[in-house]
């Protein structure tokens, strides 16, 4: 296990990391897959109902639950995924077990992507190759220094929390990172449902909305920007 975490079972059977530093886990211990996938089923329906390819920016690579699901339950083109990780072990970890390298750990993750959604773990991995093949998947560091290559119309914004990440949760890092890196016609997807993000997203043009949480959250923002 990567040094500065430990493995933590959540209640749906799917795994998750423990961040000992702070004690906070990557996902609800009620559930990391299923977690992950209710957070981003609406921003794909939504990108369906708009026509229009996906171009994803997960801010939290972790262990790559939103990208798997991505690679599982979005049935359009994919034209973009940049995966921001500011743990450099978690990013070479995951592009080597992707590149054939054995990993029982990152394979039940896929697994467990792969039961949740119906989708064959072959056809979820074989996909991933593809789109990093096609130079349609590039891993990047921190949203606060890394430039975009192209603007996003999916934010999938799950880093830790403003206890353990406080830099990504100011009112300037969440304005700086909409004007450089979310496309005029982009829709939000977060576990969080924190009042000043929500007020960051609606000052540049997003409607806001609250929906049910999951596992113990009481609520998570769902936010759009149409043109």
């Amino acid at each position: 296990m990567l040094e500065g975490y430990e493995q933590v079972m959540t209640q749906d059977g799917s795994p998750t990391l423990r961040l000992l530093r702070s004690g906070e886990c990557m996902h609800s211990i009620s559930g990391a897959v299923s977690e992950t996938l209710y957070i981003l089923q609406p921003g794909f329906d939504w990108l369906v109902s708009q026509n229009l390819p996906i171009r994803l920016c997960s801010v939290g690579l972790g262990i790559g639950y939103v990208e798997l699901g991505t690679m599982a339950l979005f049935g359009r083109e994919i034209s973009r995924i940049n995966s921001f990780e500011t743990e450099g072990p978690l990013i070479s970890g995951f592009q080597d077990w992707l590149n054939g390298c054995e990993s029982d750990f990152y394979d039940e993750v896929l697994n467990h992507v792969s039961q949740s959604s119906g989708v064959q773990a072959e056809s979820i991995r074989d996909r991933a190759a593809k789109t990093i093949g096609a130079g349609k998947w590039n891993f990047k560091g921190s949203i606060l220094n890394e430039a975009p290559d192209e603007l996003c119309n999916m934010i999938s914004f799950d880093p830790y929390s403003g206890k353990s990440s406080p830099e990504l949760w100011t009112e300037e890092s969440l304005s700086s990172f909409i004007k450089r890196h979310c496309a005029p016609e982009s829709i939000w997807v977060t576990y969080s449902s924190k009042p000043l993000l929500r007020e960051v997203l609606q000052s540049h043009g997003f409607h806001c909305v609250l929906r049910q949480g999951y596992g113990l959250k009481k609520e998570s923002l769902l936010a759009i920007r149409s043109t």
